[in-house]
This record gives C-alpha cells, sequence and structure tokens, in this order.
C-alpha cells in the first residue's frame, strides 16, 4: 500500500517482524541492522515472508501505491554495500515524491506539447537515479500495470543506474505469469559484473563526442555502471578532432573494469585497428548497413523524447537520403539512368530499416500504439542488444509446416530451422504454419486450410476459440513427431534471449491476427508505405535535394 514495509528476517527468529513505517515521504530505517540478510542463512524467513505479503495482501483494495518510498527505503538498507535492486511494481504511484498522474492526451500529438508525453516530467527520479549511480546500485523494475503507469517516468530509475526495465501492460498471471518468471530467472543468474566503468578512447585526431545508452557519465567520457552483462549494448558518436587524421592507420580501445560476482576486480580490454582511406567509395565498400540501422534508431528513440513522431520520421528519413546522395554523386551521370535508384551493396537494407523503424511500435502513429508502450520500446532500442534490434525491426518467418525442414541433431539436440521468408504477404499460404520471431514475442500463424487434427497433435486442443488459443501457454511439447519438432522451433527461437518470448497462436481469420499483420513490414499497412513505394520516396528525395 502507500505506507513503507520493513522486515526484519534474523536466522533467530521463527517468522519475520513487520515494522512500519507511516511517513513513506520521508523515510527511515526503524533499526539499524538486520534488515539486509544473507540468503542461505535466512532462506526459511524469506519465504516465510514472502507467504505473509501473499496472505495479507493479496486481496487488498487499497490501490494507492508509492514506489519512490519503497525505493528510497531500500536505498538506505543498501547504501553502504551497493548492489542490486529488484523492484516489482502492480499499481499507478500516487504518493510521495515521484508521484505519477495520467498523461495519454491524443490531442498533445503533433503539437509542442507532444514529446512531454514521452519525458519524466519530476526531476526527481533522474537525481535519485543519479545519487544511486553513486553508490553502485543498479535498479531494475518489473512493471505489471492494469492500466497507464508513467514509463516514461519510471525507467528513468533503471536507464541512469544501468538497470533493466520489464513491463507487462494489462499484467495477468494466467498470460504473463511464465514470462515474469522466466524474466526474473535470467536477471538472477546471467553473467554479471559489479560496479563497472568504461572508457572508449580514439586515436590521433578523433574523439568520443556522445554516448548512447543506460549509464551515466563522469568526467566527460567515463561511463559509470553499477552492473554490466550481456543483454546490454551502447554506442558511442565518432568525430573529427582535427581536420585531417595523420595516419593511414587509426585506433579504438575499449577498456572495461569490473568485479565478477566471485569478487575478482578485473580489466577487459579490446583494440581496433581501423584503416583510414582518402576515398569515400572506399569508406562505402566497408559499411554495414545493419549497424547504421541501428544507430539511427537508437537516435530516433532519443530524438522523438524530444520532438514530435512526424518530426522524428522526417530527421530518418533525411539521414537515409543524406547518405544515399553522398554515394550517388561519387559517379558521374552518365554511369547511370538518371531515373535509377542507386544503392552501394553494403547499404541495400538501409531503407528497408528506416522503413522498419517507422513502422515499430517506436515510430507508429498514436492509435496504434499507448504512451507507456512507446516509452517502453524507447528504452528498450537504446539498450538492446544489436541481434535482438535487427529481428525487432526486422522479424524472421519460418514456414514450419514442412516438418523436414525442422531438423533436430540427436546427439546435441540442436534444432536447425528452415530458411526466412520476406515479410510480405506473398510469402504465407493458407495451406501452411508459420512462426514469425520479433525476438521479444512470436506468433504461430496457422492458415485456415490446415486440419482442425494440427492442433489436436501439437497443443492438444480440440475445437479451440481464439480466446483459448490467446491464453494458450506454449511450453512442452506432447508425446507425438509434429509437437515436439515445432515446439522445439518455438523453443529455439528462445534460446538465449533477454526477454522470454510469448507465443501467440493465431489462426488466419481469426481476430488475433490483426496481431501478426503489422509485422509484415514490406506490404502497405493502412497510411503507411510499402518497401517499394518507400524506394520510391528516397530516390525522389534523392534527386531533389
Amino acid at each position: 500500500d502507500s505506507t513503507v514495509h520493513f522486515y526484519n528476517m534474523r536466522a533467530d527468529q521463527s517468522s519475520p517482524q513487520i515494522l512500519v513505517i507511516p511517513d513513506a515521504t520521508h523515510p527511515y530505517l526503524p533499526q539499524p541492522d538486520d534488515l539486509l540478510v544473507n540468503l542461505q542463512e535466512a532462506r526459511h524467513q524469506i519465504d516465510a515472508a514472502l507467504d505473509v505479503i501473499s496472505k495479507a495482501y493479496g486481496k487488498t483494495q487499497d490501490v494507492e501505491g508509492n514506489i519512490s518510498g519503497a525505493i528510497q527505503a531500500a536505498y538506505l538498507v543498501m547504501q553502504h554495500v551497493g548492489g542490486k535492486m529488484m523492484c516489482f511494481q502492480s499499481s499507478v504511484p500516487t504518493q510521495g515524491e515521484g508521484k505519477l498522474r495520467p498523461k495519454e492526451d491524443l490531442a498533445s500529438y503533433n503539437t509542442e506539447r507532444e514529446f512531454k508525453l514521452r519525458k519524466a516530467e519530476d526531476p526527481f527520479f533522474k537525481r535519485f537515479g543519479g545519487e544511486c549511480n553513486r553508490i553502485q546500485m543498479c535498479i531494475d523494475i518489473f512493471c505489471c500495470p492494469p492500466k497507464f503507469t508513467d514509463v516514461a517516468s519510471l525507467s528513468v530509475y533503471s536507464s541512469v543506474t544501468g538497470g533493466q526495465f520489464y513491463f507487462y501492460p494489462a499484467f495477468f498471471a494466467r498470460k504473463d505469469g511464465m514470462k515474469l518468471k522466466a524474466e526474473i530467472t535470467r536477471n538472477l543468474t546471467r553473467e554479471t559484473g559489479w560496479e563497472a566503468v568504461m572508457r572508449v578512447r580514439m586515436g590521433k585526431g578523433l574523439k568520443c563526442t556522445n554516448f548512447h545508452g543506460h549509464f551515466m557519465i563522469r568526467s566527460n567520457d567515463l561511463m559509470a555502471l553499477p552492473t554490466v552483462d550481456p543483454d546490454k549494448a551502447m554506442h558511442v558518436d565518432i568525430g573529427y578532432e582535427e581536420q585531417m587524421v595523420p595516419h593511414q592507420m587509426t585506433y579504438m580501445q575499449c577498456a572495461l573494469l569490473y568485479t565478477t560476482s566471485q569478487g575478482e576486480r578485473r580489466i577487459r580490454v579490446h583494440t581496433m585497428a581501423i584503416p583510414v582511406v582518402s576515398d569515400v567509395g572506399e569508406l562505402f565498400k566497408a559499411c554495414d548497413s545493419c549497424a547504421t540501422g541501428a544507430i539511427l534508431a537508437k537516435l530516433a528513440a532519443e530524438k522523438i523524447r524530444t520532438t514530435t513522431i512526424k518530426d522524428t520520421v522526417h530527421i530518418i528519413n533525411k539521414k537515409v537520403i543524406d547518405i544515399l546522395k553522398e554515394y550517388r554523386q561519387l559517379y558521374s551521370t552518365h554511369l547511370h539512368p538518371h531515373n535509377k535508384l542507386i544503392l552501394p551493396e553494403t547499404m541495400k537494407m538501409l531503407p528497408l530499416l528506416a522503413l522498419c523503424m517507422q513502422k515499430s511500435a517506436l515510430l507508429k502513429g498514436p492509435n496504434e500504439v499507448t504512451t507507456d508502450e512507446r516509452s517502453n520500446i524507447i528504452f528498450q532500442v537504446l539498450s538492446m542488444p544489436f541481434d535482438n534490434m535487427m529481428k525487432f525491426f526486422y522479424p524472421r518467418m519460418y514456414p514450419v509446416h514442412d516438418l523436414n525442414q525442422i531438423v533436430i541433431d540427436k546427439d546435441t539436440g540442436a534444432v536447425t530451422l528452415p530458411a526466412s521468408l520476406p515479410l510480405t504477404l506473398n510469402s504465407i499460404k493458407e495451406t501452411g504454419i508459420y512462426l514469425l520471431d520479433n525476438g521479444m514475442t512470436c506468433y504461430l500463424w496457422i492458415g485456415r486450410a490446415i486440419s482442425p487434427q494440427w492442433l489436436i497433435d501439437v497443443f492438444g486442443l480440440q475445437n479451440p476459440t481464439p480466446q483459448d488459443l490467446m491464453n494458450l501457454q506454449v511450453g512442452a511439447a506432447l508425446d507425438n513427431p509434429t509437437s515436439q519438432k515445432v515446439i522445439a522451433a518455438v523453443n529455439r527461437v528462445r534460446q538465449n534471449n533477454m526477454y522470454h518470448q510469448q507465443c501467440y497462436v493465431v489462426r488466419q481469420g481469426d481476430p488475433a491476427e490483426a496481431m501478426l499483420l503489422p509485422w509484415l513490414v514490406e506490404d502497405k499497412f493502412q497510411t503507411l508505405y510499402s518497401y517499394t513505394n518507400y524506394l520510391g520516396l528516397i530516390h525522389k528525395g534523392i534527386l531533389t535535394r
């Protein structure tokens, strides 16, 4: 509820002692010690405390929340050691510092007020997050709201401290319980470095100009990371310090100093030699369109916090046009037709990725994505690992109706999936079954011509309603080859992923099919371009700029 409760769980007590702080605005420690306990020594008391909380508040009618008071209280307990705080939020915080209010306002879109919907209004979140970063404390938030809760503000706690934000809109235990459990488990068991700092150095003539991700910057170029793990990425902008780089080779070095979970202080250093060229054509040959697209997505996620969706889309299109126009100008006009779009071989994916960004929840229109959902995607994009980001913007779609194409190695259990298909309706047939993987969720699309026996074989469901399929938890396989191969394919796309992907089973023609169709990004959807039309827009921009 809106008060702060401490649980004294000393090992010599048979049950936890509950200590209540009525003034949650200015929390304090009710006793000087015994509030932070060792898991192994006090496991029995911790389990008992969880049982007490469940029984005492499982059916409470008090929906007032005070997350800032709870986090401040936990800060007081942990400030002498730092570490990781995991916060579970299920109601709208309406009490104490940093209390939130509803911000969903469709009338604000395309006005100068629009960006405020995606920005924390109260400076308390960043100020207190900075204090947590200073004492090497990371905050991971598991947000399970029944309605709007202002993700833009709450996620600042995690952003400033290098933590993770997990979002479960309209949380329902039967639907989201498996996902919540899996993501808590990964959070606690993944390889983690503690009390980390990272610095990127450049060779003579170059410098780091900007940093993007979830951390704090100290002394201009030192990234402070209370925790560091494999599920986060950051990017650094590099600019010229001098007009020319004086050598034919320059260097980039990234140094990470951290403490392992076993208490060892280590430094990890990566050094890369980068050739310097005077020919822009050689530069284009070495470009990576996917890496360029990932950086553009992070820039869009930051820009959308200070401007409108429309202006952000315009900026992305302009950057793509400028890059491709520079390449076109390398060649004389007589070497290529005037009406032909010229793309460097290494940058052919860039226009497609730019279009995918505009069709994603990052830049979709206000009628398609709530403010909380968009704010969550902004947070995720700014720290999402490269492979996850590529799948989020351009998902993989696998045909799984031909079981011979799903190969399971008998010795290792490794699963080989069939080749992925282009994301267009022309790729799917009513006689087929397709698995679409966007890195955060996955969808199993079943054509209307598929026999009802297939659902019985794979899931044990006879004549299920659309709601039955939506509530289905895709997990263990049944004892038959069809179920084993299909479930193996689903588990293969889930493998080693920072997100536990819920798998939605969708039949052709069911209302739930509307969830999948927007991911077919090469088709025209509502008012957005098809891929072919978007290439025409880019080509026109190149010719007229």
